[in-house]
């Protein structure tokens, strides 16, 4: 439902933060009007009694508790004594839900279920999948890292262990256990990537799998292929170092009463056939409901597995349906802000400017964001959606990256623009006195002489001798910067695509004196190597191996990193440059 632009000129007011320096108040105001908008709606403490009677939210996730617990060994018997203390899953359900099509669901001879324990080093998941008579069980690949879903019956885990949405990781394994690990980068529709060992080799950037994970399948009744009613499962025990590994954002291994996102998909028929534990449930603005669709890559939407002690209690004793998600109000809020900004720019073309826009479109769910700050940050290319109670902060990036923080905790990226455009701020400022101190010179027929940039600013510039790049980051508004007031800067260059060639550089102009520390990453990874006059490095995929060499300025020079890109899609990487002082 929309909210109409009377009802919120009723409910909102610019909350006006005190004790802000007169310099930042100037940087918000040179903003470009307005870059934040920030729309206080209601008083988070009266959200919660709003809320108990919003009986239509979307509580649809489902949530299982999994028990501490380790089998002794990774065979394919779902039935062993360590596991019979785990409960099953409720049944699996077409991908959509509600919204499923008349006669697409599982029959009850069709039945998939599910049970999961953890320790310290894995998540363990039992499945079995039931075939009614007349179903086949199809497995026809035996290379690791093949396609699965394709044409076989097809077992999937998903896992986003941040519920960021990004870097989440796939596991897709068929009757014979044949196996297919992949990591997504991002959704599909966010322009994300698979990363795995079917696309990519061992040392290049497109390449991911795990490396302790251990899976076992087993049939219980009938045979491959059959047309009699037959039944398999599957064993697997998903490594915490796999599923944590190249994360954007912070997650730890389960500890009692911690929670990951998860889903599991049942495929047969070659995809005609989608059968999944949580449904597909995500805000449509386009149907201004929450509606089910066939579409696995939809994290926001997975459910969640609780983590509890032997008994299958949380800390202190309380059951596990007492859990709560204490960020589920704003994530919620946050990922409405974000589904209806894509159909906004779906339909006039270019992303809103302001919250106060957005929110007259219709598009949002009213109900989802009520009692909520809510900020859109359209300083960068594309809008950052923000959403914030009492305690906690969340904030979505247009290509669906979800981030929470405590309240009162401003991110990273927050202080560094701030900062950024403080330093801008100053160095228009020494602009414009120079300005005048030449038109003084000017009118006083005095030689015109041109004053050295002070040594608190320094100046980058990205080298076109070897590609044509751009930063594209919205903390980058200006070449100068301050060094003192933003340690550990991390500035993200993306190549131009249209130009290929297989070395890339990166230019520094700093002035005399400076001692600078460089770190080179590639798509997040470090790289080996160092940065200096004329240093050369070879990029490598090594966590390992990388180091930073602090680097002195002797006079006005020229720095540049160069290292080799060959082997290396460049339309699936980007480059970052870290900035400390030495």
């Amino acid at each position: 439902m929309g909210v109409s632009s009377s009802a919120l000129k009723k409910l909102e007011s610019i909350r006006i933060l005190g004790g802000v320096s007169f310099l930042l108040c100037a940087v918000l105001a040179r903003r470009r009007a307005p870059s934040i908008s920030h729309l206080p709606i209601r008083q988070p403490e009266e959200n919660e009694a709003k809320r108990q009677e919003d009986k239509c939210l979307p509580q649809c996730h489902r949530r299982y508790t999994a028990i501490r617990g380790t089998p002794p060994t990774i065979d394919g018997d779902v039935f062993k004594d360590a596991w019979r203390s785990a409960p099953w899953s409720e049944p699996f359900l077409e991908i959509r839900g509600a919204d499923a099509p008349d006669g697409t669901g599982p029959r009850p001879s069709q039945g998939t279920k599910m049970k999961m324990m953890w320790d310290d080093e894995f998540l363990y998941v039992a499945a079995i999948l039931e075939y009614d008579t007349g179903d086949e069980v199809i497995a026809k690949f035996t290379e690791r890292n093949s396609p699965i879903f394709h044409t076989d019956s097809d077992f999937e885990v998903f896992v986003d262990p941040a519920g960021c949405c990004h870097q989440y990781k796939e596991l897709e394994l068929n009757a014979i256990n044949t196996v297919w690990n992949l990591l997504l980068t991002r959704p599909y529709a966010d322009g994300g990537v698979e990363v795995s060992g079917r696309v990519g080799k061992e040392g290049e950037v497109e390449h991911w799998d795990v490396q302790n994970q251990r899976t076992a399948t087993r049939f219980l009744r009938g045979a491959l292929e059959g047309r009699d009613a037959s039944c398999w499962c599957c064993e697997l025990a998903l490594a915490h170092t796999d599923t944590l590994a190249r994360l954007p954002t912070h997650a730890s291994a389960p500890v009692v009463g911690s929670s990951w996102r998860i889903n599991f998909s049942r495929v047969e028929k070659c995809g005609q056939i989608n059968w999944v534990w949580s449904p597909q449930v995500v805000w449509t603005p386009e149907e201004n409901r929450y509606a089910g669709h066939v579409n696995m890559h939809l994290p926001d939407a997975y459910g969640h597995v609780i983590f509890a002690d032997e008994s299958g209690f949380l800390d202190g004793g309380l059951p596990a349906s007492a859990w709560q998600d204490p960020q589920w109000d704003v994530r919620h809020a946050a990922a409405s802000l974000y589904y209806a900004a894509k159909v906004f720019k779906g339909k006039r073309g270019r992303s809103p400017a302001t919250c106060e826009e957005l929110l007259d479109s219709g598009l949002v769910d009213a109900r989802a964001v009520r009692g909520l700050h809510l900020s859109l940050d359209t300083a960068g290319d594309e809008p950052v959606f923000r959403a914030s109670c009492k305690n906690w902060v969340a904030k979505m990036s247009s290509d669906r990256l979800l981030q929470v923080v405590p309240a009162g905790h401003e991110t990273e990226d927050q202080l560094v623009a701030m900062r950024l455009e403080v330093a801008a701020l100053k160095q228009s400022l020494f602009e414009r006195n120079q300005e005048i101190e030449q038109l003084r010179a000017s009118s006083n027929h005095q030689t015109q002489t041109k004053t050295a940039l002070g040594p608190s600013y320094y100046e980058w510039n990205v080298s076109e001798e070897d590609f044509s790049a751009y930063p594209c980051t919205k903390f980058f508004e200006s070449p100068e910067v301050t060094l003192k007031d933003h340690a550990h800067l991390k500035i993200r260059f993306w190549p131009n695509w249209e130009v290929a060639q297989e070395r890339c550089a990166v230019k520094v102009l700093a002035p005399a004196g400076t001692q600078m520390r460089f770190k080179i990453y590639l798509n997040n990874e470090w790289q080996q190597g160092q940065l200096g006059p004329g240093a050369d490095s070879f990029a490598r995929d090594s966590l390992s191996d990388a180091r930073s060499v602090p680097v002195e300025v002797t006079g006005d020079e020229s720095f540049y990193t160069q290292f080799s890109v060959a082997e290396i899609d460049w339309t699936e990487c980007s480059l970052w440059l870290e900035l400390d002082d030495a």
